[in-house]
């Protein structure tokens, strides 16, 4: 997962390798994918993007012209969740995606305990 910020927009983008894009709803199991998310919209209205931009195909959720926040959860070593909240209107859940990688991650996990 990439998580950055700058556009003062949401935007989470379906996982991609190589050029290739994984359209999915719903939770990324083992996906050998990367997942971009872009949590720029903080809780200040300052500056905040008054318009939509037209989206990509490999768009899956975007907010425009609202403050908000996300948290990354790390439930365990293969699970992770993330959540962005939009604060328009009252706090709400804006996108949730759930993220799972079992056996490369244990492999690595094996790999990097050994070499220590």
């Amino acid at each position: 997962m990439y998580l950055g910020a700058h556009t003062h927009i949401y935007e989470r983008q379906y996982p991609y390798y190589k050029g290739a894009v994984m359209s999915v709803e719903g939770p990324y199991h083992n996906i050998d994918s990367m997942v971009s998310i872009v949590e720029g919209v903080a809780g200040n209205e300052k500056d905040i993007v008054e318009a939509a931009y037209p989206l990509k195909s490999y768009t899956a959720k975007a907010t425009f012209n609202e403050t908000g926040f996300g948290i990354l959860t790390v439930w365990n070593q293969t699970h992770l969740q993330y959540q962005h909240f939009s604060t328009k209107g009252g706090t709400h859940v804006a996108d949730n995606v759930l993220m799972t990688k079992y056996q490369s991650v244990q492999r690595s996990l094996r790999t990097y305990l050994m070499d220590k």
